[in-house]
């Protein structure tokens, strides 16, 4: 699941490769969430939480600096910002990777 917003080309030797996928960038708003994390939270957990879809892990990731390569929150971390400005997130992924 966690590549099914990769879209896939062929490279010059007829491969599928995936293409590579642009985050925007999310600046904290007034009506953001912020919880105490706890060690059993993961960012596909929360996203369904908040936003009743697991896919939206990468709005919690990138409002966080977190996500590289794991869904496990870093013990290090104590709260995490959960974005309400949804479609305007969406929206500019959107944009950002249209013509990828």
């Amino acid at each position: 699941k966690r590549y099914n917003n990769n879209k896939t080309k062929l490279n010059e030797k007829n491969k599928i490769v995936y293409r590579t996928i642009l985050y925007p960038k999310i600046d904290p708003a007034p009506n953001d969430i912020w919880i105490v994390a706890n060690k059993e939270d993961r960012l596909d957990s929360l996203a369904y939480k908040y936003y009743k879809d697991t896919r939206y892990w990468w709005i919690i990731a990138q409002a966080n600096q977190l996500g590289k390569g794991s869904m496990a929150i870093p013990p290090s971390v104590d709260r995490i910002r959960i974005p309400k400005n949804i479609e305007a997130i969406l929206a500019d992924f959107d944009a950002l990777n249209k013509n990828r």
